[in-house]
């Protein structure tokens, strides 16, 4: 094989985050089964090969409640784009900025921010010395309903909406 297979947890130290980062205490672990069909490394035929295997993964953790801005610094730091935020404790730039940003999730109803619409333009314009990073956002469950109105992330412009269908569609 090519890698060894790792099953990503979200305790401990972590295999393809950035440096290690022990990620303790978050909660669930939606974004680990995401981040695990993204960069699974297939090895003698053993567990899944993700789409990107042996990516390098960078894990980021928005708070709860988050405002736009805050939304938007942790965006920008993820793509190595310096956003002047000097709050004690907000981590530098990773070496290793993100070419894709993947999101799982989406905020339901809310109307986009200035700030989160500056920097996702900044994100797919800026990022990657130009080149743009993909901001992707997930359109949610919502079966037949039209996304858009409810997933204003995912339906900005600037992004790719990434959702399922069901069998009857």
């Amino acid at each position: 094989g090519t890698g060894a297979s790792r099953r990503l947890r979200n305790s401990g130290e972590t295999p393809g985050i950035a440096g290690g980062a022990k990620l303790v205490g978050l909660g669930g672990d939606h974004g680990t089964q995401c981040a695990g069909t993204a960069a699974a490394a297939f090895d003698e035929d053993r567990g899944t090969a993700g789409v990107a295997a042996n990516c390098r993964l960078i894990g980021a953790r928005i708070p709860s409640p988050a405002t736009g801005v805050m939304i938007a610094d942790a965006f920008l730091w993820a793509a190595g784009i310096d956003n002047g935020n000097t709050t004690p404790g907000f981590p530098a730039l990773p070496a290793q900025p993100a070419d894709v940003i993947s999101n799982s999730w989406g905020v339901g109803g809310a109307a986009l921010s200035t700030a989160l619409q500056n920097a996702f333009d900044r994100l797919t314009d800026d990022a990657r010395d130009g080149r743009g990073c993909v901001v992707t956002f997930s359109t949610g469950n919502l079966g037949y309903t039209q996304f858009s109105a409810v997933r204003t992330f995912a339906a900005y412009d600037r992004n790719v909406a990434v959702g399922a269908s069901i069998g009857a569609n």
